[in-house]
């Protein structure tokens, strides 16, 4: 896993692991990136943690309406789905959905994608 030290042979090392570029030997130099990396991904996480908490906020106040065909009695002809509520989210401003690849070598069918308040 990234971020991980592990003690492993020289020749595994240096057959394997190395030229494959699945990781690098811990000297000096690749501990203090790993360590400044680190601090990257901890900021970040801090950062999407204090949005998150922002965009709840703001939806706990909101109040969303889905229309749905619905028989007598009230019962409905289906159910609300993923795709209404998110098109109620975004009428209301609270979802874009940003389509990233993060990866060139990733293939074709593989996308990440992040939810953004706007």
């Amino acid at each position: 896993m990234r971020g991980e030290i592990k003690e492993i042979s020289s020749g595994y090392a240096r057959n394997f692991i190395i030229p494959r570029k699945l990781g690098v030997e811990a000297n000096a130099a690749s501990m203090k990136t790993l360590e400044n990396e680190q601090k990257k991904i901890a900021k970040q996480r801090e950062q999407e943690v204090q949005l998150s908490k922002e965009l709840a906020e703001k939806m706990e106040k909101a109040s969303f309406t889905v229309t749905v065909k619905a028989g007598e009695g009230g019962k409905l002809f289906g159910s609300v789905t993923n795709a209404d509520i998110a098109k109620a989210l975004e009428e209301k401003g609270f979802l874009t959905i940003n389509i990233t690849c993060s990866s060139p070598t990733l293939s074709k069918r593989s996308v990440f994608f992040t939810l953004t308040s706007s």
